[in-house]
């Protein structure tokens, strides 16, 4: 049997779209950092050493460290956040769905910058002409003031940020291929499901600036609730282990996807199939992210983009996996609905009633 494969779903921007996402989402972020960064080094001669980079609940500075890491932070965390956002817009897929999240991970980008450049600028330039930091009085206002441009100028990278292309939806419809199968043979298929390479990376690359920040911070603070930050992060790296490196298989029993830790697994016999097909996922637009997701109906299983898996219930509900060769994976499990349906003997009719004659 030939088995059809899927069209790969074409790029959701372009080449003029993707120049204009990089210039909103990615430049404008870090030129907004850039001159936070030019205003507090030129503060340098004015300022207390060390500075107070912490407040406590009373509103006053419980820890001290230099300027240069004060710069550091805003620089290094506006352009890692800001690298990941556009790699994660630009390298999007069309979808039959039409979805506003790209532009308001755009929109957050902008937001999150200028929270942070005048957030970080404000704490600094509150303590020019201190001889001790420690004199420092509140620094809210600075934060609120990057809330409330913040909100302005992301609303305007919101409509300035392009919608992405859809898809044609014909590519996700249509009869699906079936596996002929004789009634006594026994067949499987197993495939792991994995993110792609550069998403690892990225991935470790935030966790590892994190716990750095986080270690820093803990060495600069001494503050006992960055444990807190530490034992979460620690958390979030074993739910990423269980959510994003799955073993899916398919045989006469029905569908398994199990987490390569062994929990969770989602299990659905093949008496409870109504229908499997092939579909292009695009993760931001249909799921609104990667990893263990639910949405209207549906349970998806998404570490990448691209061909997936789509297992139907009898009560309408729906199972979603992003794995490679689902065309293979659909065509044996259509062949296994056919077959069972096939062994299932019609209902009996009841005998015609005779006629009695009196």
């Amino acid at each position: 049997m030939t088995l059809i494969t899927p069209t790969r779903a074409p790029r959701a921007y372009s080449p003029g779209q993707v120049r204009r996402i990089i210039g909103i989402g990615g430049v404008t972020p870090v030129v907004f950092a850039l001159i936070g960064c030019a205003l507090m080094a030129s503060w340098a001669p004015e300022l207390p050493d060390p500075i107070a980079i912490h407040w406590g609940a009373g509103g006053s500075p419980d820890g001290y460290g230099s300027l240069a890491s004060v710069i550091a932070m805003l620089l290094g965390y506006v352009v890692l956040f800001s690298a990941i956002i556009v790699v994660s817009v630009v390298a999007l897929r069309s979808s039959p769905q039409r979805s506003s999240k790209p532009r308001l991970l755009i929109a957050g980008s902008i937001w999150l910058s200028t929270v942070m450049a005048f957030g970080l600028t404000g704490l600094v330039w509150a303590q020019r002409g201190l001889a001790d930091a420690a004199d420092t009085g509140s620094v809210v206002a600075p934060f609120v003031l990057g809330v409330a441009v913040g909100l302005v100028f992301g609303t305007v990278a919101w409509f300035l940020t392009p919608v992405p292309a859809r898809l044609d939806a014909s590519l996700n419809d249509g009869a699906q291929p079936a596996m002929a199968l004789a009634s006594h043979e026994r067949v499987s298929w197993s495939r792991s499901s994995r993110p792609a390479t550069r998403t690892i990376v990225v991935f470790f690359a935030v966790f590892g600036v994190l716990s750095l920040g986080s270690v820093l911070s803990m060495a600069l603070t001494a503050a006992p609730w960055m444990w807190v930050t530490v034992l979460l992060l620690c958390l979030v790296l074993l739910a990423s282990a269980v959510c994003f490196y799955w073993r899916v298989s398919v045989d006469q029993r029905g569908v398994s996807v199990r987490s390569e830790i062994g929990v969770p697994t989602f299990t659905i016999p093949l008496d409870e199939i109504s229908g499997a097909r092939v579909v292009q996922v695009n993760p931001l637009v249909d799921f609104g992210g990667w990893g263990l997701r639910w949405t209207a109906g549906k349970t998806g299983i998404v570490v990448c983009s691209g061909e997936a898996i789509e297992v139907t219930r009898k009560s309408g509900k729906m199972l979603v996996v992003t794995v490679d060769d689902a065309d293979t994976a659909v065509a044996l499990l259509e062949g296994l609905l056919r077959r069972r349906d096939a062994s299932v003997p019609p209902a009996a009719s009841s005998p015609p009633s005779t006629p009695t004659v009196g």
